[in-house]
């Protein structure tokens, strides 16, 4: 493996703990999977939706718009939303 692939693995993977923390912080939920969304996850409504979001812009110095937080209601939508504004996660 090469330096450069070591180096993305770790930024993925700190990104993907950065989202681990921002779930469990808003969620207290642990050992989040790509499947998870409001249905599965106990706590996930429309107020720590925004929550999540405004975490979201906080973490990853990403914006979300009204569209973006329509969208994202699932793990894997989040991570989508992520990678499309240039976040490797």
């Amino acid at each position: 493996m090469e330096n450069a692939d070591v180096c993305n693995l770790n930024l993925d993977n700190a990104n993907l703990y950065k989202l681990n923390k921002l779930f469990f912080d808003t969620f207290r939920a642990e050992d989040i999977q790509d499947g998870d969304s409001p249905a599965t996850v106990t706590g996930w409504d429309s107020l720590t939706h925004l929550r999540l979001a405004a975490a979201l812009e906080d973490v990853y110095g990403v914006t979300v718009d009204v569209e973006d937080l329509s969208a994202m209601r699932s793990v894997a939508k989040i991570k989508e939303f992520l990678r499309g504004k240039g976040v490797e996660i």
